[in-house]
């Protein structure tokens, strides 16, 4: 059963509603009629209607408004007649700004006590995702409140229209691509930033690359893997950090050269590398051990966590997160998630449910305003085209309503002999779209991005034999 609001604070909302034309919707969207107690309600019910109808308060046309009973001979004539006196009296008294903070506190604890009742109400139903929904409502119950009474920015207020400025708030993070970090392409704070391959063409290094480089600007890091262990994720990240290949074995390493300006390029080399360390070696753990240490400040804002795959849920992560914060004060500036596919969908209803997941997914990153990256598996038509756009991408397209940068990769077999890539910006909310970027690559030792190069036409000629 839900609360009633105290006399006083029924009297001084009523008053709004009657003579305060500035504050009135307010209030009339926000509490229902019911919510108020005897006369109080039919008074507000009809001055609900009035507000909706000429967008104002009654004002002087609230004896109008009621003239069928304060023209009568009803017992009520004089209760009401009684009421109107009052609140005329009272409204220059009544602080429209203070009476609508006690209104949130009202509206939010009612929220927060029918969240309490109906999240109880779950767990005891003991359905397999109960704790999950029960969850869910909880964080529900509190957050639409919130938004409803923050009024966001007004523009003439220097330091929040500007702070858009913020060099640390709003700087995307790197990845190590010059073109994509020169247009600030990389991951931003409250964005979705998604990448898509097809099947086994490197969707996990380039997570890994993403994670890396926010590490190396003192970031913390939440890396979520859906379909790699725990142990193997670690293996990449070694390998990535350390330039580490698994065998000892030399290999050939694709090279640019290009003009006095370091931006366009007029050639290529291939060139023979011989490992210094690799996985192999007999004494490989003590130096890793070593090598560790000697970043442990910085590897210490890496968290890896490995959930089975189908199973995770938004609020099962939202509850994993609430954790690192609250037992191990680790709070995230970077999410990756490997990848968002591999999250717990409806299957009835799978494409709709995987749309809804990257819609929370972006939900997440403006709630903690942190950056969430995820990669994405082409559809079957992206092995046809030279550049996989937004129309390759599989099962739910809303994913690229949802995304605010969407950056493909493509390889031919040729490329993929020379270890070369092409990465392509198929979306982007906040720059330029559509280009391509060519990349020397070497998986062996972990390395996403040995170099870059924006691509040009007469760049094929040069790759043609």
């Amino acid at each position: 059963m839900e609360e009633r609001l105290t006399l006083p604070l029924q009297e001084s909302l009523l008053s709004i509603l009657c003579f305060d034309s500035d504050h009135c919707r307010v209030v009339r969207n926000l509490v229902a009629s019911d919510l108020f107690e005897g006369h109080y309600s039919n008074i507000a019910s009809r001055v609900y209607e009035f507000i909706d109808e000429y967008n104002s308060a009654p004002g002087d046309d609230l004896a109008t408004l009621f003239d069928d009973i304060l023209d009568s001979d009803s017992e009520d004539r004089d209760e009401y007649i009684d009421i109107f006196e009052n609140l005329s009296e009272t409204q220059e008294g009544v602080k429209a700004a203070y009476i609508i903070s006690r209104l949130q506190n009202f509206v939010t604890g009612q929220n927060l006590k029918n969240g309490i009742m109906e999240a109880a109400e779950l767990i005891q139903g003991n359905t397999q995702n109960a704790l999950d929904d029960a969850r869910n409502v909880l964080i529900e119950s509190t957050k639409v409140t919130t938004d409803l009474f923050n009024p966001g920015i007004r523009f003439s207020d220097i330091k929040a229209s500007l702070n858009f400025l913020n060099h640390e708030e709003n700087t995307s993070f790197m990845t190590g691509i010059e073109e994509l970090d020169r247009r600030g392409l990389g991951p931003n704070r409250k964005e979705l930033h998604v990448f898509m391959a097809l099947a086994k063409k490197g969707k996990s290094w380039w997570l890994i690359n993403l994670a890396k480089r926010a590490l190396m600007q003192r970031l913390k890091v939440a890396h979520v893997t859906l379909e790699m262990s725990e142990d193997r994720v670690c293996q990449r990240y070694y390998q990535s950090f350390f330039a580490v290949p698994k065998t000892s074995e030399s290999f050939l390493q694709t090279i640019f050269i290009k003009d006095a300006l370091n931006s366009k390029l007029e050639d290529y080399d291939r060139i023979n590398i011989k490992p210094k360390l690799s996985l192999d070696d007999v004494e490989i753990i003590k130096k890793l051990e070593k090598k560790n240490k000697n970043f442990r400040k910085m590897l210490d804002n890496l968290m890896v966590k490995e959930f089975p795959t189908g199973q995770l849920t938004i609020n099962g992560l939202r509850g994993y997160l609430d954790n690192l914060e609250a037992v191990y004060n680790f709070v995230p500036d970077l999410l990756i998630v490997d990848y968002a596919d591999l999250m717990s969908t409806n299957v009835d209803n799978y494409r709709l449910s995987l749309g809804k997941v990257y819609q929370d997914l972006r939900g997440l990153a403006i709630e903690r305003n942190m950056a969430v990256s995820t990669a994405t598996q082409s559809n079957r038509e992206g092995g046809k085209v030279k550049n996989m756009g937004e129309l390759q991408l599989s099962e739910d397209f809303s994913k690229a309503m949802i995304t605010d940068c969407l950056i493909s990769y493509n390889q031919t077999d040729a490329e993929k002999e020379l270890d070369l890539a092409r990465l392509f910006v198929a979306l982007s909310r906040n720059d330029a779209d559509k280009f391509n970027i060519l990349l020397t690559q070497q998986y062996s030792t972990g390395q996403f991005a040995l170099d870059s190069v924006f691509m040009r036409k007469e760049y094929d000629n040069i790759f043609e034999d």
